[in-house]
C-alpha cells in the first residue's frame, strides 16, 4: 500500500467540513429571526472562512509567502470566532441582555487589533516572529510565535471558557432537550479549539494532519446534529426566569407539530405526570386530561374551559407567526378560573333562586284568598329549601298565641292535632328568638340543647323556623321539618327569609283584601240601604196622596232596620190617630198607647227628633217581647210644634243588634224627606184649589180675549168706512179747486188729507190682528231712513207748532241715519214725542229734534222748553195711564197711554229711552237705536 497523500487528504477534510458548515449557514440565515440564529449564522461563516483557508494551505505546500499571506486571511475568521460563539452562548442561554453595544464594541477591540498586527507582522513579529517551514516530509510550518499571539490566544479561551460556563450551567438548569443540545453545542465547539491548543503546542499524534481540519468536521457534525435531529435554531429556551416563569397563569409553546417547545413551572400540576419531561414530546400525550375534552382546532385563536380535578382551567389558545407571517407554534395559557368559576356557578344559583323567587311571588300575588295563599306558601316553600313537612303559623291579636294556619306532608292524625293546637311561643326558644326577626336554623335537632322532644317533634332530626315580617312586626313563622339531620343547614337562611318577606307580603295583602270584602260588604248593604232611600226618595217625590206616601214610608223603614213591626199614627183634628200598622201588634193596647202619647212616642214628639231605645233601657213596646224601639216624629221644616206637627212612625223588634247607628241615621233622613213630603201634600192640595180659582179665571180671560179680538175688527170694519167718506169729500175738495178758491182753508184741508191718511194707515197697519202676529214675530223689521221719518213727522205738526207760534226745528249732526226696525211703530214714537213737545209747551216756545250718530247708535232727541216734570213725578212716567199733575198742565186732556206705549216699542226694538226734564225749564224725550249695518259693536247703553 502505498503512502498516504495527506495533502490531499487535509483538503478533502476541509471542504467536507465547509459544505456542511454552509448548510448550517443558510439554514441558520433562513431563521435568523430566532433569537440566537443570527450569531450561530456568524459562527458558522468564520468557520467556513477558516474551512477554505485550511484547504488552499493544504494545497499550496512548503511555499512560505503563500501560507503566511493565507495565514492572514484566515485569521479575519479566526478573530470572529470567540465573539460570535459567546454571543450565542449568551443568547441560547438567555443571557443576552448582557450584549450590549458598548460591550460588544469593547470585546471587538482585540480582534480588530489582532487583525492589523497579523497584515502588518513583518513590521514587527508580534503574531509570528520567526515563521519557517520545516522541508522534512511531510511539510511543517513552524511559525515560532510573538507575544501577541499569546495575547490574542489568551483572549480566545477566555472567551471560550466563558460561552462554555455559559452552556454547562444552561444544560444543568434545563430541560432534557434543551440539555443534551447545550451538550452537543459545548461539544462541538470545544473540538477546534482543542485543536487549536494541539497546534499551538506542537502536538501532532499524525504527522502531516491537519488537527484543527479534523476538530471542525467533528463540530460540524455535532452542530449538524444539533440543528437536524435536536431542532437547534426551532426549538430554542425561552426566558423562564424573566417571562415564563414569573407568568401566574400556565404557559406552554408548541410548534406546528403539536410538539411541546415551552412551558413555565405552572403547567406542571396539569401534566399527566409531573415528574415527565415534556419538552419536544407531542401535545396530547403529556395532557391527555384535558385535550380531549376541549376539541381545540389548531392554528386558530380559541377558548375553553376544562375540568381537571377539583379545578376549573380557562385554556386560551393563539397562533404563533414569524415576521413573514408564517405560523410558527402556538401558545397555550392555562389559567386556574376556579374561584371564579364558584363565583358565577353562585351567581346562576342566585339568578336561578331569583328567577324561582319571582315565579313564587307571581304564584302568591295570584290569588287573594288567605286560604290559597297560606298553601301556596307551604307548596312552593321546596323551591327554596329541601324538607320534608312544612307548616305555617299565623299569630293571633295578642301577639303570643300561635295557630297552625296551613301544613303539608303531615299524617292526616298529625294534621288534625295541628289545626287543633295551639302555641305559647313564649314556652319555645326557637319561636322566642324567631319572634325578633332571627332565622332560625338547627341542622341536628339532637345537638340542640333547647331542642323540645315530644309529641310531633320526635321524629324531627333538622329544622327550620322563618319569621315572617309585615313591617317589621313578626306576624307568624314558616317552619320546616327535616327526618335526616343535615337536611336544613345555615346555607339556605338567607334564601328562606327572603321567600318569607315574599309569603308574609302576599299574607298581608291577602288579609287586605279580606278586610277589604268586608268593608266591601257593608258597603254594599249601605249601598242597598242608600238605594231604597234613594227609591222611596223618588217614589213620594211624586206621590202627593198622603196614603200611599206613608204605606211606602213605613215598608222601606221596616225593610231598611230589619224591624218586625211598624206603624204610622197621624194627627187628625188635633188627635193622633193610628193610620198604617204592619206587624203582630194588639191593637188595643197600642191605640191607648198611641192616644196616650206613652213612651217613645211622647218623648219624640216633646223633644222634636228622632229617638232610639236600646237595652237596657226600658220600653213600652206594642210588639210582645219587643226590646228596642225606634220613634221618628214628622214635622214641618218651618211649622211649630203646635201646627206643624204631621204624625209619628214607631218600629220595634226583638233584636236590638238590628238597629245600627248607621241604620238608624238613614231613618231621619228619610224621616225628614217624609216630613216633607206631607207637607209638599197639603202644598199640592192647596195648589189644587188654587189651580181651580185660577182655571176659572182663565176660562173669563179667554172670553175677554176672543171679546177684544173681536171688538178689534169690529174697530177696524167699521171706521173704514166713515174714515173713507171723510177722505173722499176731502180729496174732492183739495183736488177739485183749480182756481184755490177755498184760500185760506186750502192749507187746513191737506193738514186733514194727511192726518186721515194716517188714520188709514194705523187702521190697516195696527189695527190689524195679521199685523200684530207679524210684530210678534219681528217679521215687520226692515231698514229705513229714521232722518226721512222725521221730516215726515214734522211737516205734519208743522201747522200745529205754528198755530201756537213756536220754533219748530231739525238738526242732523250726520246724513247716514239708517236703522232697523218697524217703520210705523217708529213713526207712532216720533209722533207722540213731538206732540207731546208741542202740547206741554206754551206758546211761544222752541222744540228742536236732534239726530245724531255716536258710534254704532243713532240717537233721536225731542228738546223743548215747555213745563217740565217735578222730579218726584219723573219715576213713575212711564208707567200705563200714569199722567204727570201740574197746575200748568192741569187742563192738558191725555190718557196716560202714550209714553208707556212708547216705552214697549223702543223696547221691542232693543233699543234705549232718553229723557231728562227740570221743571219749569222743559224736557228732552228721544231713543238710541243701533245703526244700519250693525257696526263693531252693540249700541252702547246711555
Amino acid at each position: 500500500m502505498g503512502e498516504i497523500n495527506w495533502q490531499v487528504v487535509n483538503i478533502i477534510i476541509c471542504l467536507v467540513a465547509a459544505v456542511i458548515s454552509v448548510y448550517m449557514l443558510l439554514l441558520a440565515w433562513q431563521r435568523r429571526a430566532i433569537t440566537g440564529a443570527t450569531w450561530f449564522a456568524g459562527m458558522a461563516a468564520a468557520g467556513i472562512w477558516i474551512l477554505v483557508c485550511y484547504a488552499f494551505e493544504a494545497a499550496a505546500g512548503a511555499d512560505l509567502n503563500t501560507y503566511l499571506t493565507l495565514g492572514k486571511i484566515e485569521y479575519v475568521g479566526l478573530t470572529a470566532i470567540p465573539l460570535t460563539w459567546l454571543g450565542f452562548a449568551l443568547t441560547f442561554s438567555r443571557n443576552d441582555r448582557y450584549l450590549s453595544r458598548l460591550r460588544l464594541g469593547l470585546l471587538a477591540l482585540i480582534p480588530l487589533v489582532t487583525i492589523a498586527l497579523v497584515w502588518t507582522n513583518e513590521w514587527h513579529g508580534l503574531v509570528w516572529a520567526q515563521p519557517r517551514f520545516n522541508t522534512t516530509a511531510p511539510p511543517e510550518f513552524i511559525p515560532v510565535y510573538g507575544m501577541w499571539f499569546w495575547v490574542y490566544l489568551g483572549y480566545s479561551y477566555l472567551l471560550f471558557l466563558i460561552g462554555s460556563l455559559v452552556l454547562v450551567r444552561t444544560a444543568l438548569q434545563s430541560w432534557r432537550l434543551y440539555r443534551t443540545q447545550s451538550i452537543l453545542i459545548l461539544i462541538g465547539t470545544s473540538f477546534p479549539w482543542l485543536g487549536n491548543l494541539a497546534e499551538t503546542v506542537n502536538f501532532a499524534p499524525i504527522p502531516g494532519l491537519y488537527l484543527n481540519a479534523i476538530a471542525l468536521v467533528i463540530a460540524a457534525v455535532c452542530l449538524a446534529f444539533a440543528l437536524f435531529r435536536l431542532h437547534l435554531l426551532d426549538i430554542m429556551p425561552l426566558a423562564y426566569d424573566l417571562i415564563l416563569n414569573n407568568v401566574p397563569d400556565g404557559v406552554i409553546v408548541i410548534d406546528t407539530q403539536n410538539r411541546v417547545l415551552a412551558l413555565n413551572r405552572n403547567v406542571k400540576r396539569y401534566l399527566d405526570n409531573p415528574g415527565q419531561d415534556p419538552i419536544g414530546q407531542p401535545m396530547d400525550s403529556i395532557f391527555s386530561k384535558w385535550m380531549d375534552e376541549s376539541g381545540l382546532p389548531r392554528g386558530i385563536v380559541n377558548h375553553t374551559h376544562v375540568q381537571i380535578a377539583d379545578k376549573t382551567v380557562s385554556v386560551r389558545v393563539s397562533p404563533v407567526f414569524d415576521w413573514q407571517h408564517r405560523l410558527r407554534g402556538r401558545l397555550f395559557i392555562l389559567s386556574d378560573i376556579t374561584a371564579r368559576a364558584q363565583a358565577e356557578q353562585k351567581e346562576r344559583d342566585n339568578h336561578i333562586f331569583t328567577e324561582t323567587l319571582r315565579q313564587v311571588a307571581n304564584m302568591l300575588n295570584s290569588t287573594l284568598d288567605m286560604q290559597q295563599v297560606l298553601t301556596l306558601i307551604v307548596e312552593s316553600v321546596r323551591c327554596v329549601a329541601a324538607h320534608d313537612k312544612a307548616n305555617v303559623m299565623l299569630l293571633e291579636a295578642d301577639g303570643y298565641t300561635a295557630r297552625v294556619a296551613a301544613q303539608l306532608h303531615y299524617s292526616p292524625e298529625d294534621a288534625a292535632r295541628l289545626d287543633q293546637q295551639t302555641f305559647d311561643i313564649r314556652q319555645y326558644s326557637t319561636f322566642t328568638r324567631a319572634a325578633v326577626g332571627e332565622t332560625i336554623i338547627i341542622p341536628d335537632t339532637t345537638q340542640e340543647p333547647g331542642w323540645k322532644k315530644g309529641g310531633l317533634s320526635v321524629e324531627v332530626r333538622s329544622y327550620a323556623c322563618v319569621p315572617l315580617r309585615d313591617s317589621g312586626n313578626v306576624v307568624g313563622f314558616i317552619n320546616l321539618d327535616g327526618l335526616n339531620a343535615g337536611t336544613l343547614t345555615n346555607e339556605v337562611a338567607d334564601r328562606l327569609q327572603i321567600f318569607a318577606d315574599q309569603a308574609a307580603l302576599a299574607i298581608k295583602n291577602a288579609r287586605l283584601y279580606e278586610q277589604m270584602r268586608r268593608q266591601k260588604e257593608e258597603l254594599n248593604q249601605r249601598v242597598e240601604s242608600l238605594t231604597l232611600v234613594q227609591w222611596l226618595y223618588k217614589e213620594i217625590t211624586y206621590s202627593f196622596n198622603s196614603k200611599n206616601l206613608l204605606d211606602l214610608a213605613l215598608d222601606a223603614a221596616m225593610r231598611l232596620c230589619r224591624a218586625e213591626a211598624g206603624y204610622v199614627a197621624l194627627m187628625q183634628e188635633k188627635q193622633l190617630l193610628i193610620t198604617h200598622c204592619y206587624g203582630n201588634f194588639a191593637l188595643g193596647t197600642l191605640t191607648a198607647m198611641v192616644e196616650t202619647r206613652a213612651g217613645i212616642i211622647g218623648t219624640s214628639i216633646e223633644q222634636r227628633r228622632a229617638l232610639r231605645l236600646l237595652p237596657p233601657e226600658p220600653v213600652v213596646p206594642g210588639l210582645d217581647g219587643a226590646l228596642a224601639q225606634i220613634a221618628l216624629p214628622f214635622y214641618a221644616r218651618d211649622g211649630e210644634a203646635s201646627d206643624g206637627f204631621y204624625g209619628v212612625m214607631v218600629l220595634e223588634t226583638r233584636k236590638p243588634e238590628r238597629f245600627t247607628d248607621d241604620r238608624f241615621q238613614l231613618l231621619e233622613l228619610l224621616t225628614n224627606r217624609v216630613a216633607s213630603a206631607l207637607e209638599n201634600a197639603q202644598l199640592v192640595q192647596a195648589v189644587q184649589f188654587r189651580a181651580a180659582e185660577l182655571e176659572t179665571l182663565n176660562d173669563r180671560l179667554t172670553r175677554l180675549e176672543h171679546l177684544k179680538s173681536d171688538m178689534i175688527r169690529i174697530a177696524a170694519h167699521d171706521l173704514k168706512n166713515p174714515l173713507g167718506v171723510m177722505i173722499g169729500y176731502i180729496e174732492q175738495i183739495v183736488h177739485e179747486d183749480p182756481s184755490h178758491s177755498l184760500g185760506q182753508y186750502s192749507r187746513v184741508f191737506k193738514a186733514m188729507e194727511r192726518s186721515a191718511d194716517r188714520m188709514k194707515l194705523i187702521i190697516q197697519e195696527i189695527l190689524s190682528l195679521e199685523r200684530i202676529e207679524q210684530m210678534a214675530e219681528q217679521q215687520t223689521m226692515h231698514p229705513f231712513d229714521l232722518c226721512h221719518q222725521v221730516e215726515t213727522v214734522l211737516a205734519e205738526f208743522a201747522q200745529a207748532a205754528a198755530d201756537k207760534q213756536q220754533r219748530l226745528e231739525q238738526t242732523v249732526l250726520d246724513t247716514d241715519c239708517r236703522v232697523s226696525g218697524d217703520v210705523v211703530q217708529i213713526h207712532e214714537v216720533i209722533v207722540n214725542f213731538i206732540s207731546n213737545a208741542i202740547k206741554y209747551t206754551p206758546p211761544g216756545g222752541q222744540i228742536n229734534v236732534v239726530l245724531s250718530k255716536k258710534e254704532n247708535c243713532i240717537l233721536l232727541e225731542v228738546k223743548d222748553t215747555g213745563y217740565g216734570i217735578p222730579e218726584n213725578q219723573q219715576a213713575r212716567l212711564f208707567e200705563p195711564f200714569y199722567r204727570a199733575k201740574t197746575k200748568e198742565t192741569a187742563k192738558i186732556d191725555g190718557t196716560g197711554l202714550g209714553l208707556h206705549l212708547v216705552k214697549n216699542v223702543v223696547e221691542r226694538h232693543h233699543g234705549q229711552l232718553i229723557f231728562s226734564s227740570v221743571y219749569g225749564q222743559g224736557s228732552t224725550f228721544g231713543f238710541r237705536l243701533s245703526a244700519y249695518p250693525a257696526g263693531d259693536g252693540p249700541c252702547d247703553a246711555p
